[in-house]
């Protein structure tokens, strides 16, 4: 990753992780109040939601290191955190891997 992504990842990471953390924010409060099912229910739901949202926090944000940057920014990428104009501040390289990888069968992440 050149050295201008590399820098304006490490600039965008904090407005990431909280974009993010709304988003999970958001679904739990979604969860809790959901009227059908039993409040055991919506608590089990709850946590499965939690569980899977964390690993989604982790694969995003966690370890952060040059060698593994595009593919934490394709992850992010693909949770939809990140808008098309903070992409198109990323170089074309980076830009292009990104939505490379981010396609059916360019990969996971």
């Amino acid at each position: 990753m050149k050295d201008s992504d590399w820098k304006l990842l490490r600039k965008l990471k904090p407005v990431l992780l909280e974009r993010l953390c709304e988003h999970i924010l958001r679904e739990c409060r979604e969860a809790i109040a959901e009227e059908d099912g039993s409040a055991y229910d919506r608590y089990l739901h709850l946590c499965a939601l939690l569980r899977t949202r964390n690993d989604d926090v982790a694969i995003c944000f966690d370890d952060h290191r040059r060698s593994n940057a595009v593919l934490k920014l394709a992850a992010i990428y693909q949770r939809g955190l990140l808008e098309d104009e903070e992409l198109a501040q990323f170089s074309e390289v980076t830009h292009a891997t990104i939505r490379a990888l981010s396609t059916p069968g360019g990969g996971s992440v």
